[in-house]
């Protein structure tokens, strides 16, 4: 994505915000897969986590649909990619999408899945599972 559709320091992590950054799980050995650069929609913030849906587990024409979802006040826990994030294990600034450019964002292909295995990162291919 081009550099000029980011807010590279959104004021805070809030409900309504879409942010893209650099993960690490904290259970990324046991996990079967994670992504390191999540798109998330953050649903809700604490002082220690957010919560939100990474909508790179959903395909591209997808996340419209996700979003609507959402707006309808329809349950966000049984989406796919609906996610605790701790901010320890958060790698980078977070990056903020205007709403302006939503649909330019949930276009593009940014994740980075990944699995680990004795301590060795393997790349993951996440199409059989969206």
């Amino acid at each position: 994505m081009a550099s000029s559709l980011l807010n590279t320091q959104p004021s805070t992590v809030g409900p309504g915000k879409l942010l893209l950054f650099r993960y690490s799980a904290k259970y990324k050995e046991t996990l079967p897969f994670y992504d390191k650069h999540p798109l998330c929609y953050v649903l809700t913030a604490d002082s220690g986590a957010f919560y939100g849906i990474n909508l790179h587990y959903t395909k591209p024409a997808n996340r419209m649909s996700i979003m609507r979802y959402i707006d309808d006040d329809n349950d966000p826990t049984i989406i796919a990619g609906y996610h605790k994030y701790l901010y320890g294990y958060v790698r980078s600034n977070f990056s903020e999408v205007p709403v302006s450019d939503w649909e330019k964002a949930f276009s593009l292909s940014l994740s980075e899945f990944v699995r680990v295995l004795n301590g060795i990162e393997m790349p993951v291919n996440i199409a059989r599972y969206q």
